[in-house]
C-alpha cells in the first residue's frame, strides 16, 4: 500500500519537469514577435515600394530588429516544434532522435541566418 498524498505522487512529475518555463517562454515569445512582425511587414512593403534594400539594412535600428527577428523566432518555433514532437511522438529512439535533429537544425539555421545579415551590414557599410 503507498502511503503518499496525491500531491506527494504528483511532485516531480513531467517529462521535461520544467513546463512552466517553457510555456511562459512561448507566451513571452510571442508577444515579443507581435511588434518585430510589425515592423518587418513595414520594412518588407518598404522595400518593395522602393526597390532599396540597402539604405533600409543599413540603419543600425533595422538591424537589431533584424536580428531580434531572426532569434526569437527561431527560439520560438524550437520550442514549438519540441512540443509536437514530445507529444505526438511516442518511440522513445525517434523521439530522441528527432528532437536531436531539431536542435541541430535550429542551431545552424540561426548561425547561418545570424552570418548573413551581419556579412551582408558589413558588406554595405565597407561598401560606402
Amino acid at each position: 500500500m503507498d502511503m503518499k498524498s496525491n500531491l506527494a505522487k504528483a511532485k516531480g512529475l513531467g517529462a521535461a519537469r520544467n513546463g512552466t518555463k517553457v510555456w511562459w517562454m512561448q507566451r513571452l515569445t510571442s508577444i515579443a514577435l507581435i511588434p518585430i512582425m510589425v515592423w518587418f511587414v513595414v520594412m518588407v512593403m518598404k522595400v518593395t515600394r522602393s526597390d532599396n534594400l540597402s539604405g533600409i539594412i543599413d540603419s543600425p535600428f533595422n538591424i537589431v530588429m533584424l536580428l531580434l527577428l531572426t532569434i526569437v523566432g527561431l527560439y520560438h518555433a524550437t520550442l514549438g516544434m519540441i512540443e509536437v514532437l514530445e507529444d505526438y511522438v511516442h518511440c522513445k529512439v525517434a523521439k530522441f532522435i528527432l528532437l536531436t535533429l531539431l536542435k541541430f537544425l535550429s542551431f545552424f539555421t540561426a548561425v547561418f541566418s545570424l552570418t548573413a545579415i551581419l556579412v551582408f551590414h558589413l558588406t554595405i557599410f565597407t561598401s560606402k
